[in-house]
């Protein structure tokens, strides 16, 4: 018999989804909050607004995707996988830059932690 590999052991790997840090990132780079845009990669960007907020100044906006139309963080959680994926199919971008989540109660955390994820750099 193979022994038994408990988590967190020594040489131990995780073939769970979900748990790498950036298992959700898109293949372009993703920039959580406006404050970031800024220090975008140069180039045309997609602006992935939470709820309909104009994009930041001083960046160039090629396309803008609103997560939630109804502003309800179900429809965001709904959305997000799929939005994500669209705009990283996008020729005419470079990078995304993705308001943050504004709701800190029931989906909305879930919702951060996934943006965050996949900002995070690989």
């Amino acid at each position: 018999r193979a022994p038994v590999r408990r988590w967190g052991a020594r040489g131990a790997t995780c073939s769970a989804p979900g748990v790498a840090r950036s298992p959700y990132a898109p293949g372009k780079s993703l920039r959580l909050g406006s404050g970031n845009a800024k220090r975008g990669p140069a180039g045309p960007a997609a602006w992935l607004s939470y709820a309909g907020a104009a994009p930041p100044t001083g960046i160039e906006v090629a396309h803008v995707e609103v997560l939630t139309p109804d502003g309800t963080a179900a429809t965001a959680a709904r959305r997000l996988f799929a939005t994500l994926r669209r705009l990283d199919a996008l020729a005419d971008i470079e990078w995304i830059l993705a308001e943050e989540c504004p709701d800190d109660t029931g989906l909305g955390p879930a919702i951060r932690d996934r943006l965050q994820r996949a900002s995070a750099e690989r």
